[in-house]
């Protein structure tokens, strides 16, 4: 088995997954679980979306608000005016959505009209 650590205790650096079989023991120190391998010392990931953001932003998910961190790629409407993202190709009732704060609001703008260009031009090539 394996499991998400860093090599640094503020999870900033590179996630590493540390196969349980090299750990030669686990101790506590200062409140905090060390992993500790005949090389390196690791420390567990902290799920926390602020943790997770600079992981992830290389696969395309930004942070539109305090709560929410997103896969832009996979936003398929923009309700600017409720400041809302939308996931699925049909707007409903029961749709997933998630929320936009203010300052974000001109990024996911900005970035839906991009991607939006891209699809023109993307079909203009095919014609």
């Amino acid at each position: 088995m394996k499991y998400p650590v860093t090599p640094d205790p503020d999870n900033f650096q590179q996630v590493v997954m540390l196969d349980l079989q090299d750990i030669v023991k686990i101790e506590v120190n200062d409140r905090s679980v060390t992993f500790h391998t005949l090389e390196q010392v690791y420390y567990p990931l902290v799920w926390t979306i602020s943790t997770l953001e600079p992981h992830l932003q290389q696969f395309g998910f930004h942070r539109l608000d305090r709560n929410n961190l997103v896969n832009l790629n996979k936003v398929t409407y923009f309700d600017e005016e409720r400041a809302l993202v939308f996931f699925d190709s049909e707007i409903t009732n029961n749709s997933k959505f998630a929320t936009i704060s203010n300052r974000e609001k001109i990024k996911v703008k900005k970035e839906m009209s991009s991607r939006l260009e891209q699809a023109r031009k993307d079909d203009n090539a095919k014609m």
